[in-house]
């Protein structure tokens, strides 16, 4: 069965910085608002998959999920 690792892309209008939270790290990124885009693509590039965005209740606050396969661990 595939498991999957997650990542969350936290973004507010008119903020100065951005949040990424991650299902398989306990620590948090914050980024300046202006890396935002290369930020989306950088997660692309590494294998991340967008699959969904949520206005979170205020169109001014945009959730980005993505998704990707966690490796197998070698045995």
């Amino acid at each position: 069965m595939q498991r999957w690792e997650y990542a969350q892309v936290h973004f507010q209008t008119g903020a100065p910085t951005f949040r990424i939270t991650y299902s398989h790290r306990a620590d948090r990124t914050d980024s300046p608002a202006d890396r935002f885009w290369a930020t989306i693509q950088e997660l692309g590039d590494q294998g991340w998959e967008l699959v969904s965005v949520s206005a979170a209740g205020d169109p001014n606050i945009l959730r980005h999920w993505f998704k990707r396969p966690v490796e197998a661990s070698p045995t």
